[in-house]
Parts: structure tokens; sequence; C-alpha cells
């Protein structure tokens, strides 16, 4: 369902090389500043981003039918800039789930998450088996949650509140509905 790579206008989709889970890590930390909003973005060890890495393809965590897909972000001259995760058939059957967009600091506000999502939503569209995405998504991260409503994330599906470090964040579950045309 998700191919291996692709290319869009200015952007190439491919998977991770085994030796390139400190470029994932590397991406993930120019992010760190998003901590006060958002608690995923904490210090992890350089093994997690290889087991990342490694569930590329297999079997997703919420069954037999779901699928986890982790893709590189490249501008056309071969410069890694981000990567997103994708689960097929969670949490349950016909819904993508998008648990982490990741562009480097210096590659947002430039039209190039438009540019991976509107890929993406075309990805899933093609398939004729996804009919929702969802994600979740911390109110306190005000640009992420823009982002997303922006790109029709408008129907909140869930909403929470985490008591995370002594600090309390809301967390929010969107959804979007795909044409199937």
């Amino acid at each position: 369902m998700i191919p291996e790579s692709w290319t869009t206008n200015s952007l190439s989709f491919s998977k991770f090389y085994e030796t390139e889970a400190e470029t994932l890590k590397s991406i993930f930390e120019a992010n760190q500043h998003l901590g006060k909003h958002d608690p995923t973005f904490t210090t992890y060890p350089l093994d997690e981003y290889q087991a990342l890495m490694d569930r590329d393809g297999l079997q997703g965590d919420a069954g037999p039918n779901s699928q986890f897909f982790l893709r590189k972000i490249s501008t056309a001259s071969g410069r890694v800039i981000g990567y997103f995760q994708l689960e097929i058939h969670t949490p349950k059957d016909n819904v993508a789930w998008i648990p982490m967009l990741v562009l480097h600091p210096e590659d947002q506000r430039n039209g190039y998450g438009q540019e991976v999502a509107a890929s993406v939503f075309h990805l899933l569209e093609k398939s004729k088996v996804i009919s929702h995405i969802r994600l979740n998504v911390y109110a306190e991260n005000l640009k992420a949650f823009e982002f997303w409503y922006r790109n029709g994330f408008s129907e909140i599906v869930w909403w929470s509140k985490e008591n995370i470090d002594d600090r309390q964040f809301s967390c929010l579950v969107l959804s979007k509905e795909l044409s199937r045309a």
C-alpha cells in the first residue's frame, strides 16, 4: 500500500538505510524546543530510533491487519529534511494513523509539510482501502494543530487531559475523511 519510495514536485520519500538511525535522531532532536508544547519531544536513546526503523513494513500495534511504515523525506538535491510514520488499519480497519510527521526546523514553513501531507493523502485515497486518517496533536502545540486543521483534520474524535512531568497537556485526536473517488 505504501511504496518503498516515490517522488513529488520537490520531495522524495524513501526507506531509511540501516545506518541512518543517527539521521533520524538528529531530525527529531532538532525539534526539542517543542517539548514545552508537546511532551512527545523528549530525549530518546539511539536504539529507540533503530527500533523504529526496524519496524518499517511490519505488523503494527493494532492487530493482524495493521502495518507500520516509516519514510524519510528528502529534497530533490538529496538533503534529508524529515520523516513521517504511518500505521495502516490503526486503530481499526479502514483507518490510517499518522503517529509523527517531523521536519527539520530550517525546513518548516516553506510548503514541504503541505506537500508531504498531500502526497500521503493521495497514496491512501488511491488505495481505496482507507476511509479516514487520524492523528493526535497536543493543543498546546498550536502550530501543529493549525497545520493539521488547514489540511482538513477538522473533526475532533477524542480529547483528554494528560499529566506529564507535573504539567498538564490537552491531547486531541483529529480525523479527516478521505475522498474515495
